[in-house]
């Protein structure tokens, strides 16, 4: 008796129709049964939740023709094994709540088992915590690389580096943002850059492009990579048509006077993970710098692309030739100005 009392586990034995014969004097099932309850007028359905009942029924005489033990896992609400005939709860378990239990059903005899269960809640809250805390640290991942890659990332430990051969990049300015932040105190500032890039990042999931990052008040993404598409240079067609949009509404709505001043570029890029620690996606290569130079040197209000992006667009697209200018380390470039598809 003294060692069932030292016992924490919940010790029963049942027939085969699920009656429970015998309840061990041990100190877990001390502290729930009431001693005035016939052990006999417990059931298999007073110790598992009810839609389970059918289940492990069929477990105990499964255990009982094979003479087999098996282990089951399941979850049951605590409050549910306090019966009593007064039907009070224990004082010290006042609140329902679910438990976790680990049993082993072992054959007693060809008419019964017992039944050894032990509360395994701690290890399954550890657990759960666990992979809550996987998830989040997945998702920061995520926000931070394409899916792929962060994939990729945690398989390998050397340098990702990817060659792609087409792919149209976008650099979008918010030009007079530097001159609005004398004028607003930092807070406001960076809840209107939140609220602005926001809605970038929803435009870019949206047309199927993948952020690269900002650059105070820059945005640069890319379609092409690292997913492979042919139509890359119509999605950010699109998108820098609606990133003007949004910013003539974001205007409107909060009487702010911000102007976008966009640049896209088409050709070969080399993309992959820089940096051990705060590292990131990038993009390296001449497309990159010149998509940057078609931003800096454009107009506000306006999409300046490159020839090489016009070859993509011209179909589509509604395209006005600017004319020659002067690209710091390419010389004279023929540029033009992407309007709408024809319709619009």
């Amino acid at each position: 008796m003294a060692l069932f009392a030292a016992m924490n586990d919940m010790i029963l034995v049942f027939n085969g129709e699920g009656v429970c014969q015998k309840v061990a004097p041990t100190k877990f099932n001390h502290d729930r049964f009431t001693a005035n309850h016939a052990q006999n007028s417990y059931s298999l359905a007073d110790f598992v939740n009810p839609d389970q009942v059918d289940e492990y029924l069929a477990t105990i005489r499964t255990v009982l023709s094979s003479q087999q033990t098996t282990t089951i896992e399941y979850a049951f609400n605590s409050a549910r094994l306090l019966l009593g005939e007064s039907q009070a709860l224990n004082p010290s378990e006042t609140t329902p709540s679910t438990r976790w239990f680990s049993a082993n059903i072992s054959p007693l005899s060809q008419d019964l088992v017992i039944w050894v269960a032990r509360d395994i809640t701690a290890s399954k809250e550890a657990e759960v915590a666990l992979r809550e805390e996987k998830a989040r640290s997945e998702q920061l991942l995520l926000n931070i690389l394409p899916a792929p890659i962060a994939q990729r990332l945690k398989n390998q430990t050397h340098t990702i580096a990817d060659s792609f051969d087409n792919v149209t990049v976008i650099f979008a300015d918010l030009v007079n943002f530097t001159q609005l932040s004398t004028e607003l105190s930092s807070t406001e500032l960076v809840e209107i850059l939140n609220t602005i890039f926001s809605e970038f990042d929803y435009l870019a999931a949206r047309h199927g492009l993948e952020k690269i990052k900002t650059i105070g008040d820059a945005y640069m993404a890319v379609a092409g990579l690292p997913n492979l598409c042919d139509d890359h240079a119509a999605r950010v067609a699109r998108m820098s048509l609606d990133l003007l949009d949004y910013v003539d509404q974001f205007n409107a709505e909060t009487g702010q006077n911000f102007a976008l001043r966009i640049g896209l570029n088409t050709g070969p890029v080399v993309a992959g993970v820089i940096g051990v620690t705060k590292f990131g996606y990038d993009l390296w290569g001449d497309t990159v710098n010149v998509a940057s130079r078609m931003e800096s040197q454009g107009q506000a209000g306006q999409i300046q692309v490159t020839q090489a992006t016009y070859e993509h667009l011209r179909h589509e697209f509604h395209l006005e030739p600017r004319g020659e200018i002067a690209v710091k380390g390419k010389g004279n470039m023929h540029t033009y100005w992407l309007r709408r598809s024809p319709g619009e």
